[in-house]
C-alpha cells in the first residue's frame, strides 16, 4: 500500500518522470473533452466543467480553475497531487480527484432541499457512471447517483455543438424521489473569468489578472461575462456607465452600451430564472435562496437558482462564446427555442459522419471497435480549426495543450491509417509554416550538459508549440532530435497515402521543409562514429546520445534517401546522407550487440546488469524503436531483434500483468510488438491478453478515454487492483497509439511498408 502524497514506493523513472508534470503543473480533473476546433471544454467524473478554452485549442482559458500544484523541486521527486485511499468517498478514490486550493472553482450543478440542504456536484457524495450516446458520438451522459439522499439519481448529457460555440447541459431528475423531498432547488453557477492572456508556464494554470464584467440581462434572462478587447481605458470607461444602468440592465440598453468587440460568455436555462447572483454565488447559495444580485466585476462566480416542480424532470444549460454581445445572446435565443433532443441528434448525425469513415479491423471484438474509434475520435477534439495543429491533450492541467511533433508523427500514422489523409496533409503544413528558419540563437539549457548555449536550430522545432505555432511553455528545450527526425519519418510515410496525382504537388510543397531538417539533424551527428553528439532527445533538460535518437534519426536519413530520387535532390546530398545512413546503421548493431553479449550469458532479463545496459543504451524508447519505424532489420528473426521482442515481452508482461506499479507507453510497445512478431506464433496468447487488458481494463470507465500515465492502485479492501489514468487525460497520444496496437494486431502487414528500407546501403 502507498504512503500518503508519496510516489516513494515507484522505481520507474520513466513513470516518474512523467508523473513530475501532474506534480508542478497540477492534476487534470476531468474524464473527457468535448470540442468542435474551437471552443473545447473539460468535463470531470461529476460532470463539472473543469476548462473552458476559445477559439484556440492552446489559449484562451476563460474559467477559474485551478488544481493544487507542488514546486518546480518536484521534477526530481514528484508529489503525488491527487486524493489516495484516505479520500472521503469511493469515487474520489477511483477517479483520484485532484487536491484542489479553493473550494468551488469551475462550474458545476447543486441541489438544494429542506432534508438535505445544498449538495454540490463537487461534494463526496456521488456515485458516477458515464456513457457517449452513441458510444462514437461527442454526447456524453453522467449519471449520479447520491448516496445519501435516497439514491437521488441525475443524469446530465453534454455537448458541444459542431458549428455553434455553445455547451448544451441537460440536467434529468428521477420524478419518484424528487416526489419525497420538498423545496427542491436546482442551482447552477460557473466561475468565468474572461481574458486575452494565456499561461506562461507549467505551473500556471488559470486565468490571471482579468479585466472582465458580469451582468444579469433582466429581459433575456441571462447571465453575461465579458472582457473588452481594447485598453485598460475602455474598460474603466465601460465600467463607470454600466455602474449608472444598473437597475435596467436590458438587451437594448445594453446593445448600446457594449457595441465592441471582446470576448462574450452567455449563460441562461430553459426555465425562467426568478433568482440569480452575479458574485459570490456559490457561497450565497448555500441557504438555497440567491441575492439577486445583477453586477460584478473581476474573476465573477455567477449563477441562477430555479425550483424543480414535480413535472419538471429535465433543465436545461446553455453556455455561448463569441465576439460580440449581438452574437452570445442570439445564439441563447436559437438553442432555447430547439427541443433539447433534437440538438443532441443534430450534434451525433454531424459526428457520424467521421465516424463511420474510420478504418477498423472487422476481426477486432465489440469493445476493441469501441475504444479504437474512440482514439480516433478524440483526435478530432484536439485539432485547432484555425490551424491544423493537434495538440497531446487538450487538459490545462498540466499544459498539455500544445503540439508536439514527436506525438503529431504517431497522430498521423493513425489518421492516414484510419482513412484521414487529408488533415496528415494539413498537419504537416501546420510543421512546414513553423520550422524554425535561423541559423542562430541561445538556450541556456545547453549549459547543463557543460555546452556552448548559442546553437543552430534551422531545420528543427521548437520543443512544443501552441496551437498558434508560436513557442511553447517548453520552449527552454532548445531542440529535440528525435521530434525533427520523426517529422521526416512523417513527411515519407504519408506520402504512400497520397493518389498519384497529389504527389508532385505535394513534392513542390514539402521539399524544402524536409531538406532542412536533414540538414539539421546532419548537425548533430557524428558520422565518423556512427552515433548521434549528445543532444536532447525526449523532452530531456541534459543531452544525451542513445538508441532513442539515433534509431529514429537513422530512420530519418534512410526516408530521405528513399526520397532523393522522385524529389530530385542534389547528387552530393545524397552521397552524404547514404555514408551517414551506413555509419549509424553499424553504429547501432555495435550497440546492440554490446546487449546481446550480456543477454546471451543467461539471458535472464531480470538482472540487474541488463536492466541498467537497456536502459543505458537504449533510452527511453530506442528499444521498440529499432524494430519500428526504425529499418534497421529487413526481417525479425536474426539474434538482435528476436533479443529486442524478448525484451519487449518482458516488460509488456510486468506492466499489464500489474506487477510494475504503472506504465507509460505500453500501448505503443504493443503495436510495435504485434508487427515484430507477425510470423511468431509463441507470442500469440501474449498478444492477445495484453492487448484485453490495455481495452478493457485500462481506460476511463465510460469515455475510453487514457491518461499520459496508468498506475495499478490497490482498491479500499486490499484484494485487488484497478487501473487510474493519471496526467493529461484524455491524453490523444496514448489513445492513438491504441488505436495502432488494435491494427497491430489484426492487421500488422499494414506497416511492413512504413520503415524506409534502402537498398543501395550494404
Amino acid at each position: 500500500m502507498r504512503k500518503k502524497r508519496s510516489f516513494s514506493y515507484i522505481k520507474d523513472k520513466l513513470l516518474l518522470s512523467d508523473l513530475s508534470a501532474e506534480s508542478i503543473g497540477g492534476a487534470t480533473n476531468s474524464v473527457a473533452a468535448l470540442g468542435n476546433g474551437s471552443l473545447t471544454v473539460g468535463i470531470s467524473a461529476w460532470s463539472e466543467l473543469v476548462y473552458f478554452r476559445w477559439p484556440y485549442l492552446s489559449f484562451y482559458d476563460h474559467l477559474n480553475y485551478y488544481t493544487k500544484t507542488s514546486s518546480i523541486l518536484s521534477v526530481f521527486t514528484p508529489k503525488d497531487v491527487r486524493h489516495g485511499i484516505d479520500a472521503p468517498c469511493d469515487d474520489w478514490y477511483i477517479y483520484g480527484r485532484p487536491l484542489e486550493k479553493e473550494i468551488g472553482l469551475g462550474a458545476k450543478f447543486g441541489i438544494f432541499n429542506q432534508e438535505s440542504g445544498i449538495q454540490w456536484a463537487d461534494n463526496p457524495i456521488w456515485i458516477s457512471e458515464r456513457k457517449y450516446i452513441p458510444d462514437w458520438s461527442h454526447v456524453l451522459e453522467t449519471t449520479l447517483t447520491n448516496m445519501k439522499n435516497n439514491k437521488l439519481k441525475i443524469k446530465i448529457t453534454q455537448a458541444l455543438h459542431n458549428f455553434d460555440n455553445v455547451l448544451i447541459q441537460s440536467f434529468k431528475f428521477e420524478n419518484d424521489e424528487l416526489n419525497k423531498l420538498s423545496n427542491t432547488k436546482f442551482i447552477y453557477y460557473a466561475n468565468f473569468a474572461p481574458w486575452y492572456g494565456r499561461e506562461s508556464g507549467m505551473s500556471k494554470c488559470n486565468p490571471q489578472i482579468t479585466k472582465s464584467i458580469s451582468l444579469f440581462i433582466e429581459d433575456l434572462k441571462i447571465i453575461l461575462w465579458f472582457c473588452p478587447k481594447k485598453s485598460k481605458l475602455l474598460y474603466s470607461k465601460l465600467k463607470k456607465r454600466i455602474i449608472k444602468e444598473k437597475l435596467n440592465l436590458t438587451e437594448n440598453v445594453l446593445k448600446n452600451l457594449i457595441p465592441y468587440e471582446g470576448i462574450f460568455i452567455s449563460m441562461a436555462s430553459n426555465f425562467n430564472i426568478q433568482e440569480c447572483q452575479i458574485g459570490n454565488a456559490r457561497n450565497d447559495a448555500e441557504d438555497g435562496s440567491l441575492r439577486k444580485n445583477n453586477l460584478d466585476f473581476g474573476k465573477i462566480c455567477s449563477g441562477f437558482c430555479i425550483p424543480i416542480e414535480k413535472n419538471d424532470n429535465c433543465i436545461n444549460v446553455y453556455i455561448a462564446i463569441g465576439n460580440s454581445f449581438n452574437e452570445v445572446v442570439d445564439l441563447i435565443k436559437k438553442y432555447r427555442k430547439k427541443d433539447i433532443n433534437s440538438i443532441f441528434n443534430e450534434i451525433s448525425d454531424e459526428w457520424k459522419k467521421f465516424a463511420q469513415k474510420i478504418f477498423i479491423p472487422k476481426e477486432a471484438n465489440q469493445v476493441e471497435k469501441r475504444v479504437a474509434t474512440r482514439s480516433i475520435m478524440n483526435l478530432f477534439i484536439g485539432k485547432d480549426k484555425n490551424t491544423n495543429a493537434i495538440v497531446a491533450s487538450p487538459s490545462r492541467q498540466p499544459h498539455y495543450n500544445c503540439d508536439w511533433p514527436r506525438d503529431g508523427a504517431f497522430f498521423d500514422l493513425a489518421l492516414d491509417l484510419a482513412g484521414f489523409s487529408d488533415i496528415v496533409t494539413k498537419h504537416l503544413e501546420f510543421y512546414r509554416k513553423f520550422q524554425r528558419k535561423t541559423s542562430f540563437d541561445f538556450s541556456p539549457t545547453w549549459i547543463l550538459s557543460f555546452k556552448n548555449p548559442f546553437y543552430n536550430p534551422k531545420g528543427h522545432f521548437y520543443s512544443n508549440m501552441w496551437s498558434d505555432g508560436s513557442p511553447g511553455w517548453f520552449k527552454m528545450v532548445p531542440i529535440e532530435i528525435d521530434e525533427t527526425a520523426l517529422i521526416v519519418w512523417d513527411i515519407w510515410r504519408h506520402e504512400q497515402f497520397l493518389d498519384e496525382k497529389d504527389k508532385i504537388l505535394y513534392r513542390n510543397q514539402f521539399k524544402e521543409m524536409l531538406e532542412l531538417a536533414v540538414e539539421g539533424i546532419l548537425n548533430y551527428i557524428d558520422v565518423k562514429k556512427g552515433w548521434i553528439k549528445k543532444v536532447m532527445e525526449d523532452d530531456d533538460f541534459r543531452a544525451k546520445a542513445t538508441l532513442h535518437g539515433v534509431s529514429i534519426v537513422y530512420t530519418a536519413i534512410c526516408a530521405a534517401i528513399e526520397l532523393a530520387d522522385r524529389w530530385y535532390i542534389e547528387k552530393s546530398k545524397l552521397e552524404l546522407w547514404k555514408l551517414v545512413a551506413n555509419n549509424l546503421k553499424k553504429g547501432i548493431l555495435d550497440q546492440l550487440n554490446l546487449i546481446y553479449k550480456e543477454y546471451s550469458k543467461d539471458k535472464n532479463l531480470k538482472s540487474e546488469n541488463i536492466e541498467k545496459l537497456i536502459k543505458k543504451i537504449g533510452g527511453w524508447r530506442g528499444i521498440q524503436w529499432c524494430l519500428f519505424p526504425a529499418p534497421v532489420f529487413k526481417d525479425y528473426n536474426n539474434n538482435l531483434s528476436q533479443m529486442l521482442i524478448e525484451i519487449l515481452a518482458n516488460d509488456i508482461t510486468q506492466k499489464a500483468n500489474k506487477i510494475k506499479e504503472g506504465f507509460a507507453y505500453l500501448a505503443e510497445e504493443i503495436f510495435i510488438f504485434s508487427i515484430a512478431t507477425k510470423n511468431n506464433q509463441k507470442f500469440n496468447d501474449l498478444k492477445k491478453t495484453v492487448l484485453k487488458i490495455l481495452i478493457e481494463e485500462t481506460p476511463v470507465k465510460g469515455t475510453d478515454c487514457f491518461g499520459e500515465v496508468v498506475l495499478w492502485l490497490y482498491s479500499k479492501d486490499g484484494k485487488s487492483k484497478f487501473a487510474q489514468n493519471r496526467t493529461s487525460i484524455p491524453h490523444l497520444w496514448t489513445g492513438a497509439t491504441v488505436y495502432l496496437s488494435v491494427l497491430g494486431t489484426y492487421c500488422p502487414e499494414l506497416f511492413l511498408n512504413l520503415r524506409p528500407f534502402i537498398k543501395t546501403i550494404n
